[in-house]
């Protein structure tokens, strides 16, 4: 029996649906996991032993082939962890499939079976959102506060390996992502204070509405990093589509804090 997962994972600025496959044939113990994954990917074996194990199962003593399907496209990080163990646990016949069929499992494994996020969990939960609307989310309890801002999302958390057994009874309440009110904080200078300058004010208005860029140029003293400074007070607020994209592009770079982007990204060099 073949045991098949649905994960995501990060290439470049974006992430993508990776189906993981288990396979567990006779033959010396060893694991072997194909399809393009970087040693982040390959390190996974020994916690996903010592991982499940702790969950209360048991961890097969045979040869075992894991393939990460699209097989042409590289896969980075340990955000597949926890879909590997699961399509392991499938394969040996400890789980049922079914109650899986439409879920997407994100996030690694410590050593005691705990499940922790992982680089890009964010970025793969909006995309997830955004190609299948309809699928559920398996993911760590401690990522909860940030997925619960994504609206859509059907997110069952996870603290640890052994809380698939509450899930695949059906005990679990899934909790349903709402959508969040964006609150910017304000600006360092506000415009409304800013005193003369109306032509400069009037083409930094149109500059920042229309999303263009502003080259502000005069001699010292006449308010020009003033005015810059009070640029980022007069940006449009984002919609959600757009805050969407801004937390999926900084969580795939490894620069996103918490929750959703709630303003505009602005440059004032």
């Amino acid at each position: 029996m073949v045991g098949i997962t649905q994960t995501y994972s990060i290439l470049g600025h974006r992430a993508f649906p990776v189906q993981v496959e288990a396979d567990i044939l006779t033959g010396e113990p060893r694991m072997n996991i194909v399809g393009l994954g970087d040693s982040a990917v390959k390190e996974s074996r020994e916690r996903m032993r010592s991982a499940i194990t702790a969950g209360g199962f048991f961890f097969p003593v045979k040869t075992m082939v894991i393939n990460l399907q699209p097989a042409d496209l590289p896969k980075e990080g340990a955000l597949l962890e926890l879909a590997m163990a699961v399509a392991i646990l499938i394969a040996s016949g400890q789980i049922s499939s079914s109650a899986l069929s439409d879920a997407v499992l994100l996030g690694c494994l410590s050593l005691d079976g705990s499940i922790q996020p992982a680089s890009g969990l964010i970025a793969a939960a909006i995309e997830c959102r955004r190609q299948a609307g309809g699928k559920k989310i398996l993911a760590p309890a401690s990522a909860l506060p940030e997925l619960r801002k994504i609206p859509g999302l059907t997110i069952h958390p996870l603290q640890h390996l052994r809380d698939l057994h509450t899930i695949l009874a059906g005990q679990s309440l899934p909790i349903i992502g709402e959508s969040s009110i964006f609150c910017a904080p304000p600006p360092a200078v506000d415009m409304k204070e800013i005193q003369g300058l109306g032509k400069a004010k009037f083409a930094l208005a149109a500059a920042v509405a229309g999303g263009h860029h502003a080259l502000l140029i005069g001699p010292p003293g006449v308010g020009k990093t003033m005015l810059a400074r009070a640029a980022e007070g007069i940006l449009p607020d984002l919609s959600l589509e757009e805050a969407l994209e801004i937390t999926q592009l900084q969580s795939a770079a490894g620069v996103h804090q918490q929750g959703l982007v709630s303003q505009r990204p602005f440059r004032a060099p």
